[in-house]
């Protein structure tokens, strides 16, 4: 049972997805999407086929396409629904989806609605993948006895649990080789990944085009809402016919759409300043500084060092709790994380990095991580290490 104590602290906030920091009451983003409630008011109040397809989301959505290297991009207000109700009009139950066994929930609710056969493979693993679609194309689809229409394979570029960065070229040579189509959800990638915060696909160099829909969330790098896919024109139209998402779902509304775009200009460049770059760089730095200063206390940490998403493990769930309450008590606003949310025995604190922490930011939290590791237990790095050396051979 829950005691609310009605006092209130400041914290370190260590849990949010604001990776860029964009999220401030005031600046040029907050400002924009003020000034715009006075020319195009709060919301149109309709979907977007019965008249509140308002000209502003038509310019966010030129502006997302920019900003992915795409030919065209459409918004949906919310990001969990971006997934859900457009992956059934992408793929049918002639379909065939190949899954990563650790994707989010709003891509698993997307794909069994879809009414496609799923195949799970190995978490981030290219070569299962492969494997699991080979083995499919041997024998016919089991629910209709036929040969498959369309081949999906959908992968995330930031896994959220696990601080892994997607292996994005292997995937795209899986999917050239066999004519399959490629969905990467960039929820946690997009801004947090590449030199300029364009995502995994800048991450690693490759082609937007080789990425047939483009995913990702307007809440976490952006600070705002909603979500969009990006990729070719033919795509994106069809879509906008056939989605669920497009035909009965809501439009924007004008202020979330002016601080998307505001977000959006600045780490382009197109504000006329190298902040946005900045941001990035900052983000960058943060985030390998943090990890590797955790590893060094003892601590095992999950995920690639160029991720802003930390999960340091505990793996017993009495344990997370109480590193959970101490950390709050200590002044650090982190997410503990358990059953059912990851497996009962991989319990973790999840630490997201933000391009506005300072160094001594950091540098608090990291003490207290280290008093409260020693008082829970927790660095198992380095009793791995200890125990290691006394080992007499």
């Amino acid at each position: 049972m829950f005691r609310y104590t009605g006092r209130e602290c400041e914290v370190v906030n260590m849990g949010s997805y604001n990776y860029l920091g964009f999220s401030h009451n005031d600046g040029p983003c907050a400002k924009a999407a003020a000034q715009i409630i006075d020319r195009d008011g709060l919301h149109a109040s309709a979907t977007r086929s019965e008249g509140s397809m308002l000209k502003v989301q038509g310019e966010l959505e030129k502006c997302v396409a920019r900003y992915l290297g795409v030919e065209e991009a459409i918004c949906f207000p919310m990001g969990f629904g971006t997934n859900s109700m457009n992956i059934p009009a992408l793929v049918d139950k002639n379909s065939l989806i190949l899954s990563d066994k650790l994707n989010h929930s709003s891509l698993v609710i997307g794909c069994r609605l879809s009414g496609a056969q799923i195949k799970v493979f190995k978490h981030n693993s290219a070569k299962d993948c492969e494997n699991k679609l080979r083995d499919s194309l041997c024998q016919p689809n089991p629910k209709t006895g036929e040969k498959y229409n369309k081949i999906l394979i959908v992968i995330e570029g930031i896994y959220s649990m696990e601080g892994t960065i997607v292996d994005l070229p292997s995937f795209i040579e899986v999917k050239k080789k066999y004519g399959a189509y490629l969905f990467l959800d960039e929820a946690h990638s997009v801004g947090a990944l590449g030199p300029t915060g364009k995502g995994v696909v800048e991450y690693w160099g490759s082609n937007p085009r080789d990425v047939d829909f483009m995913m990702g969330t307007l809440t976490k790098s952006f600070a705002a809402a909603g979500g969009y896919i990006g990729g070719a024109k033919r795509v994106i139209d069809h879509l906008r016919v056939k989605s669920a998402g497009s035909c009965y779902g809501s439009a924007m509304s004008p202020p979330i759409i002016a601080q998307v775009m505001s977000s959006m200009k600045i780490m382009l460049g197109e504000d006329g300043t190298d902040i946005g770059r900045k941001k990035a760089d900052n983000l960058l730095r943060n985030s390998r500084y943090f990890r590797s200063k955790l590893k060094a206390l003892g601590f095992m940490v999950y995920g690639h060092d160029d991720s802003p998403v930390v999960p340091l493990m505990t793996f017993y769930t009495s344990k997370v709790v109480c590193f959970g309450r101490e950390t709050l008590r200590c002044g650090v606003g982190a997410v503990q994380v358990g059953y059912p949310a990851t497996p009962f025995t991989k319990a973790r604190i999840r630490f997201c990095i933000s391009a506005d922490h300072t160094k001594e930011q950091l540098d608090f939290v990291l003490r207290q991580c280290d008093h409260i590791g020693d008082a829970t237990a927790t660095k198992y790095a380095k009793a791995n290490l200890d125990l290691f050396r006394k080992i007499d051979y």
